[in-house]
């Protein structure tokens, strides 16, 4: 069985009635446990899919909060940016954030992959 079925859980089962059936022991405890055992690391994986969704979230929001800035200035005051976008030093200070955002986002997502 543990052979068809390539599960952590169903070894676990396997090696619990090999054991039991070689050395005795009380079956409705070892099976209560494993149960336990099973329910608990569902309960754990299903914890940390949570926060992982949350980090998710709270990275996008922190990776879209300053184009959300510039176009709530962009809307409210176009003369506040006109300086940023006329410039050649506003380019290259434009330019630098960009790159920064990308790698502060792309490093975001590398932390919060979090493997199973």
């Amino acid at each position: 069985m543990a052979k068809r079925l390539p599960s952590e859980d169903v070894n676990m089962f396997v090696t619990a009635v090999v054991i039991l059936k070689e050395t005795g022991g009380n079956l409705a405890e070892t099976f209560e446990t494993i149960v336990y055992t099973i329910r608990e690391r569902l309960k754990v994986e299903q914890k940390i899919s949570a926060m992982m969704a949350q980090n998710l979230m709270q990275g996008i929001i922190v990776f879209c909060m300053p184009y959300a800035m510039v176009l709530m200035f962009h809307f409210s005051d176009p003369e506040f940016l006109s300086p940023m976008f006329g410039d050649p030093i506003g380019w290259a200070f434009i330019a630098a954030a960009l790159i920064l955002q990308f790698m502060g986002g792309f490093m975001i997502y590398k932390i919060i992959q979090i493997k199973v």
